[in-house]
């Protein structure tokens, strides 16, 4: 026993130094510096929340780790510091969970090798740790679930009349922690509601488990209430779980659904890019087919969703069985489906996730043959175990299979693991039939989860993965792997906008640094680039008259800019600077440029003043030239307007 608790104590060190391992590599990449989509928006909702600056309205997401996030800016960091305390908090939490998962199947099968195997299952699991270091919900909430979990084991080894207080300490853990996972991701809403069917199922016995779910649902549903309450003093509107869930449950099973993942319908523009785009589409879909004027009654929303869903099923329901088929077999596959990230595509980046084999389908394959092999001595732990899976995924499969959304699931695979340790004994004792149907169910589960159905291996969610790297080397002022990502995207989807807006901006950057040379391209590429995108920012347009000027274009150049002029700073001011950069200012142009205040002007515009006047003494030129880098500037600008 010594030498097995020494085990878990390295197995847990070893967990810690292999997700430091991959944070040290993942770190030092652009998603790594730069949280993107939904852990973005996870950021910005925990800074809103510290600063008391969030929106007085509902919920539209679980605001619980968020709150456990604002903790770290209400402490001083910034949101650099806070992304790196957030990575290291997710790689803490994950290695609790694995000390949970260990004595969780140490006491629910009474076999610590066994929990030694799940435990490294789940602590090495690269899945889980890719997840772990985004600042993402999921990680805390298989915590809180698991933590709830262990609070039945004195429920399954101890009867009530017996013990009835260590029972009834056990219900109120679960009650409580379940009720919190909830509020943390609001798919737990499943295993709390459905408890009284888990434990009758597990137990077969129907008082005692009555008394427990009576325990469990009156200690969750007080979490959940307070979570209400919460909710109604923010924003005077009493909401147990976030509103998302309706659109999303109608995006996810429409006629057109894929059944894997939310694509979206319409192209969300730049400006809504802090907004969860889900969010911002469900609300500009409802106005345009029901001619509502903003602002949007939320209930009223929602219930349009859900009866446009109930409707399309009655309508067409063998069409929605047939997906529900589909994406059975997508939660049985291997491929972690697209969820913020395509798992794969980033797991080849990884030297430390790249070789690492375990995933679904080995713990698919761990979780059945461990179920027939240990059932016949753990019976109840395994139809707990049985029912836990299929509850959460039937909340699964209401939604999508994603990555992010079948996760919790492999605590409960893991932990089914444990029936291995007995094959040795067992095997002699089985007979022929149980040894055929064994060695068959485990050839089908790896057919099933190691096949490529129904495009299931789609990989053309690569392209949302260029884009955010190509995304987060810009905000990084890496140009160079910018514009390589945004070039990979163009490929797949050549006229695809932000891709264009990307590729541009950072072929600029790079041609002004005179480095632009190795993406082997010229402003005429950026020029036929630009002329395919359908909605051109102020920014665009003004890049497409530097493109203009460059590929000889002038006149046409010279009225872009002067068109641009009259649009808001600072694209107004740099439109005014290549004006008078370029030689073509008229005396108009020199007089707007007086009254445009010294903070509003594009450094573009600083330069050209400096140009027209190199000697001059006033006020604003001395503090152009003070400015930091703007002899630097001058010499880059020198490339696109020759100094005269």
């Amino acid at each position: 026993m010594l030498f097995l608790d020494r085990i878990i104590w390295w197995l847990l060190l070893s967990t810690l130094v292999y997700g430091f391992l991959y944070l040290s590599w993942y770190f030092g990449t652009p998603l790594g510096q730069i949280p993107v989509l939904d852990g973005a928006e996870n950021m910005i909702v925990a800074e809103a929340i510290a600063n008391a600056t969030l929106p007085t309205e509902p919920f539209y997401r679980a605001v619980l780790y968020p709150c456990v996030l604002s903790v770290f800016f209400i402490f001083g960091l910034t949101s650099d510091e806070t992304l790196l305390a957030t990575q290291l908090l997710g790689l803490v939490i994950h290695s609790c969970s694995t000390a949970i998962i260990f004595y969780l199947s140490s006491n629910l099968f009474n076999n610590r090798k066994s929990a030694l195997m799940a435990a490294v299952l789940f602590g090495l699991n690269p899945v889980l740790i890719f997840f772990a270091v985004d600042p993402l919900d999921v990680t805390l909430g298989i915590f809180l679930f698991l933590i709830g979990l262990y609070g039945l084991l004195p429920l399954l080894k101890i009867p009530m009349d017996t013990d009835f207080k260590s029972v009834y300490i056990g219900c109120i853990q679960t009650g409580l922690f379940w009720g919190f996972a909830t509020l943390v991701r609001p798919h737990f809403i499943i295993i709390y509601v459905a408890s009284p069917l888990i434990l009758s199922f597990t137990l077969l016995n129907w008082k005692s488990s009555v008394r427990a779910s009576i325990i469990i649902l009156f200690v969750g549903g007080t979490v959940l209430c307070l979570g209400g309450l919460v909710q109604y003093f923010h924003s005077n509107t009493f909401r147990i779980i976030p509103w998302q869930g309706a659109y999303n449950l109608w995006a996810a099973n429409k006629p057109d659904a894929n059944g894997k993942f939310f694509k979206q319908k319409i192209f969300i523009e730049k400006s809504y890019t802090h907004m969860n785009p889900a969010r911002v589409e469900s609300i500009d879909l409802y106005l345009k087919e029901t001619d509502t004027q903003p602002p949007v009654d939320i209930d009223l929303m929602n219930a349009y969703w859900r009866s446009k869903l109930f409707m399309s099923i009655v309508e067409e329901p063998a069409y929605w069985l047939a997906l529900m088929m589909r994406k059975v077999y997508y939660l049985f596959n291997n491929y972690e489906q697209y969820n913020n990230k395509t798992y794969s595509f980033h797991k080849q980046l990884s030297p430390f996730l790249r070789w690492n084999p375990i995933g679904w389908g080995l713990l698919l394959i761990f979780y059945i043959g461990g179920c027939m092999l240990g059932f016949r001595d753990h019976p109840s732990e395994y139809r707990l175990l049985l029912i836990l899976f299929v509850v959460y995924a039937a909340g699964i499969l209401l939604f999508y299979i994603s990555s992010r959304f079948r996760l919790p699931l492999m605590a409960l695979l893991c932990l089914g693991s444990a029936g291995w340790s007995s094959l040795s004994q067992h095997w002699r004792q089985m007979n022929g039939i149980f040894k055929t149907s064994f060695i068959l169910i485990i050839i089908i589960t790896s057919i099933v989860s190691f096949s490529n159905l129904f495009k299931v291996r789609d990989k053309s969610t690569f392209i949302q993965d260029y884009l955010l790297m190509a995304n987060a080397s810009a905000r990084l002022e890496l140009d160079d792997s910018a514009h390589q990502w945004a070039i990979t995207a163009l490929k797949l989807s050549p006229n695809r906008p932000d891709a264009i807006r990307i590729a541009v901006l950072s072929f600029y950057n790079l041609y002004i640094t005179n480095t632009e040379s190795k993406t082997r391209e010229n402003w005429s590429d950026q020029l036929k680039r630009l002329k395919t995108h359908p909605k051109k920012d102020s920014i665009l347009q003004f890049m497409e008259g530097i493109a203009l000027w460059k590929t000889g274009y002038t006149k046409e150049a010279v009225h872009q800019w002067r068109r641009l002029k009259d649009v808001n700073q600072p694209v107004a001011s740099a439109a005014l600077g290549a004006l008078l950069l370029s030689g073509h200012s008229n005396q108009k142009d020199l007089i707007d440029m007086e009254v445009i205040a010294l903070e509003e002007m594009d450094p573009i515009l600083k330069i050209a003043l400096i140009r027209r006047d190199p000697s001059g003494n006033n006020t604003i030129l001395n503090e152009i030239r003070g400015a930091e880098n703007t002899v630097l500037l001058n010499h880059q600008l020198s490339r696109i307007f020759p100094k005269k």
